[in-house]
């Protein structure tokens, strides 16, 4: 079976659903969003499934989505070496 990246880079069109989703503003309860062509093009706040026959990556009633949200925190003249 191919990385889960590798997949990801195959699909055109997929959605991601999620027990809850925060937007940096609001949270919300189970939520879908969908991607097109690597964008977000859509985020279903109701919980619904996709009826277009898109494929869904279902993450669980645990999971929380943060779209859009990246990760810019690091450490760039962090050395985990021994200090001299």
């Amino acid at each position: 079976m191919a990385p889960l990246s590798d997949w990801y880079l195959q699909m055109n069109s997929f959605a991601v659903h999620a027990g809850s989703l925060f937007d940096g503003f609001t949270a919300s309860g189970p939520a879908t969003v969908y991607i097109t062509d690597h964008r977000i093009v859509r985020v279903d706040r109701t919980g619904a499934l996709p009826t277009d026959g898109r494929s869904v990556i279902n993450l669980g009633s645990q999971a929380c989505l943060l779209p859009g949200l990246i990760d810019s925190h690091t450490h760039l003249s962090f050395d985990a070496g021994p200090d001299p």
